[in-house]
């Protein structure tokens, strides 16, 4: 004999349907805070209606920040002491860059494993602006492989054309702030060209036979160039590599040689390799001072003196002055040198 089925009450049905809908609500919840966006302007976001600009390193997202003020969102990927060569994106850094309004990065390979993701950005109408690309290329450097080398803001007269030409491209997106942007632009290259004189006397105070930077890896070309000092990294343009032992050797040879003072450090890479080239000088019996940190590939603390773009290269132009035997020049000095040019 069959067994028969058991009715369905209506307490039931109510109980199950309850079930359900609170089921349905909690993943809907889960949907919204685990895989939305949230960095949305108009939603999500209490009420924030501005556009969120992401940038990848902090020289690029202080510079956005300073041309924006307060008419952005300005989010920056990566945090004090983080290499761009060796960046790689998590998930949730990859879904911020896709949620956001404009994404602004250095682009030349700079960003390393993140360039896949914002490479998938460059045709979403303009709203993707890689810096190195509307920089005039008789003013970029070559590096390995054929590329260009990435190291842009460590020409301070480089790095203010790259502020003029993401201003022109942020009004082109933002019309409505165009004014701002201007006059805002307008106010930072003045800093600018201020720091540029500021790195120029710096570096020409020191003697013209001291005027040798070495560094854990190539990234003071631009430097180099602009202000008047011989450059040489342990590593190369990249830092995705090891330095062989013949580099290692080689920089020995020419500290020694050339009595090199001081070598440095940088901020984002790893000090081994500079810490062989001091112990193979001194080895050699030249005593070569190492108690230096410059700021390459990243800016400092947050808050800093050294957290902001202006303040990274003062840092940078002093530290490498006073090593060398040169001084850091004072604001009396800075007139005096101006005065004469306009003379």
């Amino acid at each position: 004999m069959k067994n028969a089925k058991t009715p369905v009450s209506s307490s039931d049905r109510r109980f199950v349907t309850a079930i359900l809908v609170s089921l349905a609500m909690l993943w809907a919840a889960l949907l919204s805070g685990g895989c939305g966006n949230s960095n949305a302007t108009s939603t999500g976001n209490g009420g924030d209606a501005r556009k969120v600009i992401v940038t990848t390193t902090g020289m690029v997202g202080d510079m956005v920040s300073t041309l924006m003020g307060p008419d952005a969102r300005v989010e920056t990927i990566m945090g004090p002491g983080v290499d761009p060569h060796l960046y790689s994106p998590s998930r949730s850094v990859s879904v911020q860059l896709r949620g956001a309004d404009i994404v602004v990065y250095n682009g030349l390979h700079l960003e390393g494993r993140l360039g896949e993701v914002l490479e998938s950005r460059s045709g979403d109408e303009g709203t993707t602006i890689a810096i190195g690309e509307w920089l005039p290329h008789d003013r970029l450097l070559d590096a390995d492989a054929g590329v260009h080398d990435p190291h842009i803001w460590m020409d301070v007269t480089l790095w203010s054309e790259a502020v003029e030409q993401v201003a022109q491209r942020l009004i082109a997106l933002m019309p409505e702030h165009a004014e701002a942007i201007r006059e805002r632009a307008t106010a930072y290259r003045a800093e600018l060209a201020q720091l540029d004189r500021f790195g120029a006397a710096a570096i020409e105070s020191i003697p013209s036979s001291q005027r040798i930077l070495v560094t854990a890896h190539d990234a003071f070309r631009y430097f180099g160039k602009r202000y008047g000092i011989e450059v040489h990294g342990v590593q190369g343009v990249s830092t995705i590599s090891d330095a062989a032992i013949r580099d290692v050797n080689r920089l020995v040879d020419l500290i020694t040689t050339r009595k090199v003072p001081a070598v440095f450090f940088e901020s984002s890479v790893s000090p081994r390799q500079v810490k062989a080239i001091v112990e193979g000088a001194r080895s050699r019996g030249q005593t070569v001072s190492s108690d230096w940190e410059l700021l390459s590939d990243s800016m400092g603390a947050t808050g800093s003196p050294t957290g902001n773009y202006i303040g990274m290269m003062r840092h940078n132009f002093s530290t490498i002055a006073t090593a060398l035997g040169g001084s850091v020049p004072t604001d009396d000095t800075l007139q005096s040198v101006e005065s004469e040019s306009n003379d």
